[in-house]
């Protein structure tokens, strides 16, 4: 039997619910400037829209773990990060929270890799996105401290 391999970037899917159907999803996005501090931006192949490198934390992994696996999972390197704001908001029409740990590198002098899946990398000034953000990264995008 064909196995087919899984993504690199695989559907996070880990939230919590209460018993009122009320949930929480706790995601660490990755804000990787370069050295003019604007923000890098992924288009993966066979997607619409832009991405912020990010991830949902899965169950008992910390924010900092997190943040290392983003920067592994969406250039296959090591950043070092630090941990620069936390930011929450409600998802309308689908009944959650979001908790975001938001963390910054600096992107190598060298640029970032492209892994199998990754269309482009591109670099924005915060507040001029490069185009249609994919998912909930545009406003995630747009709460991003300059």
């Amino acid at each position: 039997m064909a196995t087919t391999p899984a993504p690199l970037h695989p559907p996070s899917p880990t939230n919590y619910t209460n018993s009122d159907g009320l949930g929480l999803r706790l995601q660490c996005f990755l804000v990787i400037r370069d050295a003019a501090r604007k923000i890098a931006c992924v288009q993966l192949k066979g997607t619409v829209g832009w991405s912020l490198p990010g991830e949902t934390l899965q169950p008992n992994e910390s924010p900092d773990a997190t943040a290392t696996r983003v920067a592994h999972q969406w250039f296959g390197i090591s950043l070092p990060s630090q941990l620069v704001a936390v930011q929450s908001y409600p998802e309308d029409g689908d009944r959650k929270w979001y908790l975001l740990f938001i963390y910054e590198a600096q992107a190598p002098a060298k640029g970032l890799p492209l892994l199998d899946d990754t269309a482009k990398v591109t670099f924005a000034a915060p507040g001029s996105p490069p185009g249609t953000f994919a998912m909930d990264h545009g406003t995630v995008f747009g709460r991003l401290p300059p």
